[in-house]
C-alpha cells in the first residue's frame, strides 16, 4: 500500500505544486507550473503560489 504521496514511479502526485495528499507541497520540479520552475528564477513564484494553498487549506 503507497502513502498516496508518489506514483508507481516515484514521481510527486501534484497539481501545481500541491500535493494530493492534504498539507503538503512541492517546488523546483520541471514545469510545475510554468517552463522556469525547476530554476531559480521560477521556484520563487511557485513557492509562493503553494504556501498560498497550503495556508488556505489550513484555515
Amino acid at each position: 500500500m503507497g502513502s498516496g504521496v508518489l506514483d508507481a514511479d516515484g514521481w510527486p502526485l501534484h497539481r501545481g505544486g500541491i500535493a494530493t495528499v492534504p498539507g503538503l507541497g512541492f517546488v523546483g520540479m520541471e514545469f510545475q507550473r510554468s517552463f522556469s520552475s525547476k530554476i531559480l528564477r521560477g521556484v520563487g513564484r511557485d513557492a509562493g503560489h503553494v504556501l498560498s494553498r497550503l495556508r488556505r487549506q489550513a484555515a
